[in-house]
């Protein structure tokens, strides 16, 4: 699958987007977040993951969690689709 792909699945934009605005987010947390359709949103993160736009980490402060961060290219497109949702004037 390419990232072109992965995007245009449901929720995958939302899920990108999320990520890069809550850098360091543990999985817990994020699913508490998406309680409508985690099931998908869960499925999108994975989809992300395996594309290389998103990185999961071990975190440091809760041993049994998983941390995620948008890799470079993932913040590149989520910064230019957060410019498509709010454009300047």
């Amino acid at each position: 699958m390419d990232i072109w792909d992965v995007l245009s699945q449901k929720h995958a934009i939302s899920v990108l987007v999320t990520i890069y605005e809550n850098p360091g987010i543990i999985q817990a947390d994020f699913l508490k977040q998406n309680k409508q359709g985690s099931s998908v949103k869960y499925q999108r993160l994975k989809d992300l993951t395996k594309e290389g736009l998103i990185e999961e980490k071990s975190s440091i402060k809760h041993w049994n969690a998983i941390e995620y961060y948008t890799t470079d290219e993932g913040s590149r497109i989520a910064e230019h689709l957060l410019k498509i949702k709010t454009p300047s004037s």
